[in-house]
C-alpha cells in the first residue's frame, strides 16, 4: 500500500477515468506490454511472448491517497506524466511570477499569458514598468505546425492555441521492428488505424491524455458516452470497415460497354428500367443488403 503525494491525484484520478471510458484500451497497466515487446528499462528492442495487461481491479485499488498493488505489476504513466509535468514546470514559473510563457516539450505545448493586476507585467520573461497590461497583453494566437508522420520534415496542418496547451501522438517516433510506443493493450500490437492524433485542452495533462485515449476509442464508442451522460442512447448501423460510421450505402451505376460515359444520364429511360428491376427484387436483396437487425 502506498501513500501518495497531494499532487498525485490529478493524475490517478484521469487516468482510471479515462481506463472507464476506454473500457481498458488505455491503461497505465501496459507497462509490462511495452516491456514484452522491446520498450524496456534497458531498451532492447527485442521483442519476446506478449502478455495481455490485466484488468485495474485485478491489481490495483485506489482510494486517494492510498493506492494498493494487490500484485506486483509495472506501470506506465507515460500518457499523462509528461503533460502533468509540464503543468507542473508551468505552475513553479508562475509561483515565480512569471506570468506569461510557452512550455515546448518535444512538441507538447503550454501557452500561459496571465497578466498582473497592477502597472508592472512580466511579459516574454521581462519586465516593463508603468504600461497598461492591455497594451503588453500578448493577444495573437499561438500558431503551431502538425508535423506529417509519413514525412517529419512537412506539416499537414496549423493548429492555432492562445492560453491552452496543445500535446501530439504519433507512432513514427519510437518506433522498433513491427511495434511502436503506442500499444493496444487488448490486441497485444501498436495501434495501426491511428496514424497521428492532436488534442487542445486547458492543461497539458489533459491533452496529454487525450492523444493516448482517441488512439483508443473510435468515434463510435465515444459517441455512445458523451449520448449516455445526456440520458440518450446512439445507435450505429453496418458499415464494411468496422470502424465508425451510421450506415452502409451502395451506390451503383451503369457505364458503356467500352467504359465511356455513364449510361443514366445518357439515356434516363434505361435509369428508370433499371430503378424498376431494383424495387422488384428488394425484398430478395434485403437478405444481402440488410442480413441483421439495423
Amino acid at each position: 500500500v502506498y501513500d501518495l503525494p497531494a499532487d498525485a491525484e490529478p493524475m490517478l484520478t484521469l487516468y482510471k477515468h479515462l481506463y472507464d471510458i476506454t473500457k481498458g484500451a488505455m491503461t497505465p497497466l501496459v507497462g509490462q506490454l511495452l516491456s514484452d515487446a522491446g520498450y524496456d528499462a534497458a531498451y532492447s528492442l527485442k521483442p519476446g511472448p506478449l502478455h495481455t495487461p490485466p484488468a485495474w481491479d485485478e491489481v490495483l485499488a485506489y482510494d486517494f491517497p492510498k493506492l494498493a498493488l494487490k500484485r506486483p505489476a509495472l506501470l506506465d504513466f507515460g500518457a499523462v506524466g509528461k503533460g502533468y509535468l509540464i503543468d507542473i514546470i508551468g505552475a513553479m514559473l508562475e509561483d515565480d511570477g512569471i506570468r506569461a510563457y510557452v512550455i515546448d516539450a518535444g512538441g507538447d505545448i503550454l501557452d500561459r499569458r496571465k497578466l498582473r493586476q497592477h502597472s508592472s507585467i512580466i511579459l516574454n520573461d521581462s519586465i516593463e514598468q508603468n504600461s497598461p497590461p492591455h497594451q503588453n497583453a500578448r493577444t495573437e494566437p499561438l500558431f503551431v505546425a502538425l508535423e506529417n508522420p509519413g514525412n517529419p520534415s512537412q506539416a499537414i496542418g496549423i493548429a492555432k492555441i492562445k492560453n491552452q496547451s496543445i500535446c501530439g501522438s504519433a507512432g513514427n517516433r519510437r518506433a522498433w521492428g513491427k511495434f511502436h510506443h503506442i500499444m493496444n493493450p487488448q490486441k497485444l500490437d501498436s495501434v495501426r488505424d491511428v496514424l497521428a492524433v492532436w488534442a487542445v485542452a486547458d492543461t497539458a495533462m489533459l491533452a496529454d491524455a487525450l492523444t493516448t485515449a482517441d488512439q483508443h476509442a473510435i468515434f463510435k464508442n465515444g459517441a455512445k458516452e458523451i449520448a449516455a451522460q445526456e440520458d440518450r442512447a446512439i445507435t450505429f448501423m453496418a458499415k464494411f470497415d468496422e470502424r465508425e460510421g451510421n450506415s452502409c450505402h451502395v451506390h451503383l451505376s451503369v457505364v458503356e460497354e467500352d467504359g465511356g460515359g455513364a449510361v443514366f444520364e445518357q439515356q434516363p429511360e434505361i435509369f428508370h428500367q433499371f430503378l424498376a428491376g431494383q424495387l422488384a427484387c428488394l425484398e430478395d436483396l434485403t437478405l444481402l443488403l440488410a442480413p441483421n437487425i439495423n
